[in-house]
């Protein structure tokens, strides 16, 4: 016997036919009517094949490049984050690294300001489709956090540790929006109204923007970062007291 060579790929062509070869050898075992409804069900499924494909070609043609962030001015980045085929439609991982490189990008005086003076000329509609897209991205992140948590909980002190390490990443999110207390850099009015900024900015957004599925496990985590602020604020205040007390 002769061992058999590596699959070959197969053509367009070659599948049409096949597809017909297959569909005529197939109505030769069945009455004059079934072979009708026959052949009319397969060309059903192959046009439909083509229509989901052609459209697969036609969606991603559609989708805006992603801008260089070094060297496209603000109206393309907001454009691309705006565009429901833009930001949105990458992949999580590629969403994740989009943000993370956008707010070191903009976290820079001359490119904040760039960003700042466009978003003032944005209208109400384009500014509210940037904070959705923005929050579709920190929501999803949200949860992936909550699902961890949740995941390491048992153990205290790697439960306390990652709690603490996200209010840091919530005060860092709200340290960058607020410019770090910058007013030529403060982005509050013209972005950030509406983004969470703290455990009870994210416990009112899980009541009205999330599933029940998804709120069982934001509301624990929320709950759980909730007791882990109120410790950090108990021991900072008594610093803070002694400290005020001794000037």
């Amino acid at each position: 016997m002769k061992a058999q060579g590596p699959e070959q790929s197969v053509s367009g062509e070659d599948l049409v036919r096949r597809t017909n070869a297959a569909v005529g050898a197939a109505t030769m075992l069945v009455g004059p009517h079934r072979r009708r409804a026959l052949k009319i069900g397969a060309c059903v499924g192959i046009v439909l094949v083509a229509a989901v494909a052609g459209y697969r070609i036609y969606d991603r043609a559609m989708m805006p490049p992603v801008p260089a962030l070094e060297s496209a001015p603000p109206e393309e980045v907001v454009s691309f984050i705006a565009n429901p085929r833009g930001m949105s439609r990458l992949s999580r991982f590629d969403q994740d690294n989009f943000v993370t490189m956008w707010k070191a990008h903009y976290g820079r005086d001359e490119p904040r300001r760039a960003l700042r003076e466009h978003l003032e000329q944005c209208d109400d509609e384009r500014r509210a489709a940037v904070r959705e897209a923005l929050f579709k991205v920190r929501k999803r992140q949200f949860l992936q956090d909550a699902a961890e948590f949740l995941r390491i909980r048992e153990d205290r002190s790697a439960g306390y540790q990652f709690l603490s390490e996200r209010l840091a990443a919530i005060a860092a999110d709200t340290a960058w929006v607020r410019g770090d207390g910058d007013p030529q850099r403060d982005l509050t009015g013209v972005m950030g109204g509406g983004l969470p900024r703290n455990p009870d900015d994210w416990m009112r957004l899980i009541v009205s923007e999330t599933t029940p599925e998804e709120r069982v496990v934001g509301e624990q985590y929320v709950g759980a970062l909730r007791e882990v602020y109120e410790q950090v604020r108990k021991r900072q205040r008594p610093a803070g007291n002694a400290a005020a007390e001794g000037t």
